[in-house]
């Protein structure tokens, strides 16, 4: 039996859930990035605090470079209101780890979506969606049918393109940028959840990790990606007849 598997490495980040402070541009020191409104707040040798505005909301997200956390704010610029989240303390893959993602890095990802596929008379997949922390997800098994085939193979394009873009990511921020923005991102309800963020948030996100702005529509591609392969997840298994 030919076996084909795409192992995806599971890191995961805790979930935050965006929150808001009546925080004013008129900072001392700050420096502007004229795309998405994006302003640094504050980058020292403690923190990276990074904050960006769309029409309705204000994001900010703090990166603490001692303890190695990050948490998002927003604030409702017409209410007020204010929403925070748990501060998440990141995880970064240990060195050995890394030197094996490079050498085989198109199949892994590091977001906990995942399939594996065995060719047999009828091919059986396993699926996986990442939970709330790095050891474990989600997952099913099923075969494949004349039911589900079309929809295992939107998950596996899904897949593949969460695996590229975060090559890209990592092409340009390294694991440890990945690991920022994806943890922060899954705190303010995308990547795990089937939600998305809006350029605003990325920005402000993007920014904290200390990467340009024109990453931004590379995380936005990821963000979309993450969540179409979560809905695409609940679709096969609802057309399914599932087991373990």
């Amino acid at each position: 039996m030919n076996i084909k598997r795409y192992k995806k490495n599971i890191i995961s980040f805790a979930f935050i859930i965006i929150l808001s402070l009546n925080m004013t541009f008129a900072v001392s020191g700050q420096t502007k990035d004229t795309n998405y409104n994006t302003i640094i707040l504050q980058d020292d040798e403690q923190v990276r605090i990074a904050q960006a505005n769309d029409d309705n909301m204000i994001y900010t997200t703090t990166f603490n470079k001692i303890d190695n956390w990050v948490q998002t704010i927003a604030t409702d610029i017409y209410t007020g209101e204010q929403f925070k989240g748990d501060i998440v303390f990141i995880q970064i893959p240990e060195q050995e780890f890394v030197v094996g993602i490079r050498a085989s890095l198109k199949e892994n990802t590091f977001t906990n979506y995942e399939y594996t596929k065995t060719y047999g008379t009828t091919n059986k997949w396993e699926l996986r969606r990442p939970r709330s922390n790095i050891f474990n997800y989600y997952y099913f098994k099923t075969d494949e049918t004349t039911a589900n085939s079309s929809d295992l193979s939107r998950f596996k394009s899904y897949v593949d393109s969460i695996n590229t873009l975060e090559g890209q990511i990592i092409m340009d921020m390294g694991l440890s940028g990945l690991s920022i923005v994806v943890s922060a991102a899954a705190g303010a309800g995308a990547i795990f959840t089937g939600g998305t963020l809006s350029t605003a948030a990325w920005a402000s996100i993007v920014a904290s990790a200390g990467a340009h702005s024109k990453l931004v529509s590379t995380c936005m591609s990821y963000d979309t990606a993450c969540k179409n392969a979560y809905d695409a997840y609940w679709t096969v298994y609802y057309k399914s007849d599932v087991y373990f």
